[in-house]
């Protein structure tokens, strides 16, 4: 069993339009590894360094999270050492059992109508899987019918579509009601578009809006801070308010 331990290391309260959110870092301890640190004006061996080497110590990695209490956003940075939805979900449900409390889980409904708030859009990725029922390829409403007759006739097990350019909004969004309506022959549709000047991602199969911030600054040492990746947290959900507004409805 993985020895994981977390806990909170940074809190804080911020207000915005639609009330307040709540943005905090937790700490994921791994006592089953150690921590090692490496100088780069050294050789690889002579400037290595081993810490957190007895049973109770181990490397730790920061996951800056935001919360919005009021509406049930929760906005989780890609952090692969870090914590992920489901230990959040976990993390958060030991936590109000133990206070007496009672957790709800609840996942956005990030659709369509997302799309047409968007300034633009410059691709679309869809990858479909082959059905082997036969029988299910008659009926005409399928999603991807067109798709998966291509599919059979290569002889494929799977099928992916790249669209790239200038994309016109309103066609994206009627191309995409034909893939949704069966959502299970189709393993992914994403599309890339910005708001503003910012790229945005929405995954209309897990129902995600994902968020890309190449513009975080590193401190005077070139470092990722957590208060620089609180600045961005903050900023991903400004950017993104009226937009995941939409999800709410």
């Amino acid at each position: 069993m993985l020895q994981k331990y977390v806990g909170f290391s940074y809190i804080k309260k911020i207000e915005v339009s639609t009330g307040y959110v709540w943005i905090f870092s937790l700490s994921k301890v791994d006592i089953e590894k150690e921590a090692i640190v490496n100088s780069i004006s050294k050789s690889v061996q002579s400037g290595r360094s081993v810490y957190a080497e007895t049973s109770d110590e181990g490397p730790t990695t920061d996951t800056v999270i935001l919360v919005n209490p009021i509406t049930g956003v929760v906005i989780i940075p890609r952090n692969r050492s870090g914590i992920g939805k489901n230990l959040l979900v976990t993390f958060f449900y030991r936590i109000t059992r133990k206070q007496g409390g009672e957790l709800a889980t609840i996942i956005n409904n990030t659709d369509l109508e997302n799309i047409n708030h968007m300034d633009s859009i410059h691709e679309i990725d869809i990858a479909i899987h082959r059905i082997v029922d036969e029988n299910e390829l008659k009926d005409n409403k399928r999603s991807a019918k067109k798709e998966q007759k291509i599919i059979e006739k290569l002889e494929a097990n799977r099928e992916k579509i790249i669209y790239t350019g200038q994309l016109n909004i309103h066609n994206v969004v009627n191309y995409c009601k034909g893939f949704l309506n069966k959502k299970e022959d189709v393993d992914k549709l994403v599309l890339k578009g910005t708001v503003g000047d910012r790229e945005q991602v929405i995954d209309l199969i897990s129902n995600r809006l994902i968020y890309v911030d190449d513009k975080i600054p590193l401190n005077k040492q070139g470092k990722l801070t957590i208060e620089n990746m609180v600045m961005s947290i903050e900023q991903a959900y400004n950017d993104n308010e009226l937009i995941l507004a939409l999800d709410l409805k």
